[in-house]
């Protein structure tokens, strides 16, 4: 629904991460995992692959220095990643619109059709 408004009252901003409790920035971490293999379409995937890696790769080295007990997270990740696929069938199975009408709710920019990225 396009006019549908959301927030999220919780973020994870570096300067802020230690007022949280560990056990959130803990699941902070692992959520984020889940709800890209649970949500993210292939093409979008494919297509931001380079920035997600490079995010991720940055999660990582920032979980190894600055805060080991997170790093829980990417066991948990891992054990729960069987359950959000069947949750991620149900809900493609169940997708209405592609992925570039998605893109454009969110206001991602879409390259043109026909530009190809190496």
């Amino acid at each position: 629904m396009p006019s549908a408004v959301a927030a999220h009252v919780r973020s994870f901003r570096p300067g802020q991460r230690e007022r949280v409790s560990p056990y959130m920035r803990c699941l902070g971490t692992r959520n984020r995992w889940l709800l890209l293999l649970k949500n993210e379409m292939a093409a979008g995937f494919w297509r931001d692959l380079v920035w997600i890696a490079g995010y991720d790769l940055a999660i990582l080295a920032f979980l190894l220095l600055r805060e080991r007990a997170s790093l829980r997270a990417v066991a948990s990740a891992w054990r729960l990643r069987e359950r959000m696929l069947r949750k991620r069938r149900v809900i493609q199975s169940a997708r209405r619109v592609n992925w570039h009408d998605l893109r454009v709710w969110f206001g991602a920019p879409i390259p043109e059709r026909n530009v190809y990225f190496l």
